[in-house]
C-alpha cells in the first residue's frame, strides 16, 4: 500500500511495558485510528502460528483513506498478537520524534478493509 493518508508507528517494549508512537497524525486522533484499526480485526480468522520473540514489537499502521484500508506490517509473528498489541495501545501510549531502530526486512504485512 505504497499511497497511505496515514501512518502510525507502534513500538511496544516489553520489558518497559511502555508504547512508543511515531505519527504523522494529531495527537488527538490517535486513539480514534488505534480504535477503527482494531476494529477492523475484529473476526478475522484466528493465527495460530506461535509469536516472534522480541524485546520490542513494531506495528506499522498505514490507512488509505481513498478505500478506507489498513495495511499493518509488524514483527509480532502472530496476527493475534498485532491485533492485541493495537488494543493495549489505544490511550496508553506516548508520542515520539524519531523511530527506533529495528529490523525493518522483519515486518509481515497484513490488509485490512474497514467493515464500515
Amino acid at each position: 500500500m505504497e499511497n497511505s493518508d496515514i501512518f502510525l508507528n507502534l513500538f511496544y517494549d516489553i520489558h518497559k511495558n511502555s508504547f512508543k508512537i511515531k505519527t504523522d497524525l494529531k495527537k488527538d486522533k490517535v486513539d480514534e485510528i488505534l480504535f477503527e484499526c482494531y476494529r477492523a480485526t475484529l473476526n478475522q480468522s484466528p493465527d495460530y502460528r506461535a509469536p516472534k520473540m522480541h524485546d520490542v514489537y513494531n506495528i506499522l499502521i498505514k490507512l488509505d483513506l481513498s478505500q478506507d484500508i489498513f495495511s499493518i506490517s509488524s514483527n509480532t509473528g502472530n496476527k493475534v498478537l498485532a491485533y492485541e498489541l493495537i488494543k493495549e495501545a489505544i490511550n496508553n501510549w506516548e508520542s515520539i520524534s524519531e523511530e527506533i531502530r529495528l529490523d525493518k526486512s522483519d515486518l509481515e504485512e497484513i490488509i485490512l478493509r474497514n467493515k464500515n
